[in-house]
């Protein structure tokens, strides 16, 4: 029997009249023994205890099933989407810009998932044990950091671009980004408005739907990325599986070895915008001096506005045709590739690549290239380190998830490089280039030219391509080659050291005897950035984007620094003209810049103007054709936007 149940009865039941109080002082009657029985319950009834109030009611249970599973529900639904779903995602999709393979990258985040689910678990269900409301109300605020971070990543990231070291406008105070923000808050601040509408934390019976309503929604948001990631997994594959590439590196010392036969010299600098070049150099005139023998054409334009697809498409003339990074790139080198056909005929071919944007995996190059090496060395991988592996794809998480004006103290710091400090390999080669080509590249080739020099021992002719990141950005080291250089540094000023290094290289040459007999080609990949579709989100160009190329032929007279403003050219003729100046069967290959210098009437040329959103989220936005005077921009007519034809 349920005494508390008993007892709320007797106290129900109404008080009998009071009777008058029995005299303590006279003798007590005899009683019969049906007396006594009688008055046996009263007595006992007169003895008991009064029940304490509180056990009155039922006491409330805090921790219940369905608290339990809303719990779980958030708690999975949050630690999954921060630590697994949203950069897992990333991951697949950008696998090609990862220099480490998938378990390296993917197991970790599953391990700091799982790990954050069991965080937010226990504690959710401590403040549980402590107070019924106080849940509630971490409840709603995980729920709408969810619902916030999720409706982000959905449907208000279209003007994330991508990580190349550039800086983001995110922190820009514009009316965008401050909409977003407003935004970003009100749908965090939904559970708490549902949670004080409803009523949710006051006494008293009523309805209660809230809470199942957070565990329902956060269950679904669970499923629905599972499936999601299931189905990036599918689409992608995993590209590397193991890291046995990593054994395998780049060695600059064969691009300092040249031959006595000939060889064909290529400086791939990046981004070298022509009107970048000529306020170079119009700022340091000596250059014109340095640069000796050489022609610079100035009517010459990229066929692309990024590295990727611009560097494959010069060695391997294939168009890109907006496929997925790592199909277009292997089908450029199994194909009959510029670099092969050197090698074909005797050249030896040196290739100083970035990994992340002209090949996959040292196998789709290994046949065309012999500055490859090996050294199977221990690696020592960085998880948990600066620039490891789980804090950057914490940064790159967060910055994917937050809004806007919160990106950059997330993104700011990470360059197109990031994934070189996911390991490191102790070489005892100090030849060896690790990754991908950026600022400590450049430094690296620079320090290394400088204590070996250029030597001529190479038995075989010698095709050296050296990808160089020279204007892509500003940096300091390389800005200080100059000896009149002074603070700040910027593109400019980065440039003006870049030809330093060039012009040590070119006095190595001459040392050995070889300058003459070479042919010498300083390039850019594309021009500048377009800053005005990938930034500020217009779909056409404001100006024209033009990329310099100078050339000295083997053979050629000396002499200041030429200039040719007529030559129609294009780095769409850059492998025609390498096998040309190599005296090599150009079959196949287009034109070369002799041959379109030698027409009366030059080819139409095209440059394709895509937008990143985010890592590897290309967009082809329009495609212009030039003709005559590429400074002119009146000359750039639209012929493609959107991948469509356009009829003028």
């Amino acid at each position: 029997m349920d005494i508390n149940n008993e007892q709320e009865k007797e106290l129900d039941t109404p008080a009998e009249p009071e009777s008058t109080a029995p005299d303590t002082s006279a003798e007590p009657e005899e009683s019969s023994p049906a007396a006594d029985t009688a008055s046996a319950p009263a007595e006992t009834a007169e003895e008991a205890p009064a029940p304490a109030p509180e056990q009155n009611k039922k006491k409330k249970k805090h921790f219940t099933k369905k608290r339990e599973l809303i719990t779980a529900a958030v708690s999975a639904a949050l630690g999954f989407t921060g630590c697994f779903f949203v950069p897992g995602d990333t991951f697949l999709a950008n696998q090609h810009e990862f220099t480490v393979c998938a378990p390296r990258i993917l197991l970790p985040l599953l391990a700091a998932a799982v790990g954050a689910t069991l965080a937010i678990f226990v504690f959710l269900n401590l403040v549980l044990a402590l107070n019924v409301k106080l849940w509630k109300i971490c409840t709603c605020l995980f729920s709408g950091v969810l619902l916030a971070g999720y409706s982000q990543i959905m449907f208000m990231n279209g003007r994330m671009v991508q990580i190349t070291g550039d800086s983001a406008p995110y922190t820009e105070k514009s009316t965008a980004n401050i909409v977003n923000l407003v935004i970003y808050a009100a749908i965090m601040l939904v559970p708490f408005l549902l949670l004080a509408v409803t009523g949710d934390l006051r006494s008293g019976k009523r309805k209660r739907f809230l809470m199942k309503l957070i565990g329902f929604v956060s269950a679904a948001l669970f499923i629905m990325q599972s499936a999601g990631i299931a189905s990036r997994l599918v689409k992608t594959g995993i590209q590397k599986k193991d890291d046995s590439q990593l054994e395998s590196y780049l060695s600059m010392a064969d691009t300092l070895d040249l031959s006595e036969d000939g060889n064909v010299i290529v400086f791939l600098t990046d981004r070298l915008d022509a009107s970048w070049l000529e306020k170079v150099l119009g700022d340091y005139p000596e250059l014109y001096d340095e640069l000796d023998g050489f022609t610079y054409y100035s009517n010459n334009v990229a066929c692309y506005t990024n590295t990727f697809p611009s560097v494959a498409r010069m060695l391997t003339s294939r168009e890109y045709a907006n496929e997925e990074w790592a199909d277009y790139l292997s089908k450029c080198w199994a194909g009959d590739t510029m670099p092969r056909r050197l090698h074909e005929n005797g050249y030896r071919v040196n290739l100083m690549l970035d990994n992340l944007t002209t090949y996959m995996d040292f196998a789709e190059i290994s046949d065309q290239c012999d500055n490859i090496h090996k050294s199977p060395e221990n690696v020592d991988y960085n998880y948990f380190g600066p620039n490891g592996i789980l804090k950057t794809m914490a940064k790159i998480s967060l910055g994917r998830l937050s809004p806007y004006l919160a990106k950059n103290h997330f993104l700011w710091a990470l360059k197109s490089d990031f994934s070189n400090k996911f390991y490191i390999i102790e070489r005892n080669d100090p030849a060896c280039l690790e990754g991908s080509i950026g600022k400590e590249s450049d430094i690296k080739f620079y320090e290394y030219l400088k204590n070996n020099g250029i030597t001529v021992n190479s038995g075989k002719k010698t095709f050296s391509f050296i990808h160089l990141n020279f204007s892509h950005d500003s940096n300091e080291p390389i800005a200080q080659l100059y000896s009149g250089y002074t603070a700040p540094v910027d593109k400019y000023k980065t440039t003006r050291g870049g030809f330093e290094l060039l012009d040590m290289y070119f006095q190595g040459m001459k040392d050995a005897g070889v300058y003459d007999s070479s042919t010498i080609i300083i390039i850019g990949d594309h021009g500048r950035p377009p800053a005005e579709i990938e930034l500020d989100g217009k779909r056409d160009l404001d100006g024209a984007v033009r990329t310099a190329a100078l050339v000295k032929r083997a053979g050629a007279e000396r002499g200041r620094l030429r200039t040719d403003a007529d030559a129609e050219l294009s780095n769409a003729y850059f492998a025609a003209t390498v096998l040309d100046y190599a005296g090599v069967d150009r079959n196949g290959f287009g034109p070369s810049f002799d041959d379109v210098i030698a027409m009366d009437k030059a080819p139409e040329r095209f440059l394709k103007v895509y937008c990143w959103h985010g890592i590897g989220n290309i967009e082809d936005v329009v495609r212009y054709e030039i003709t005559g005077d590429s400074s002119d921009f009146g000359n750039w007519k639209v012929v493609e936007r959107d991948g469509k034809p356009v009829n003028n």
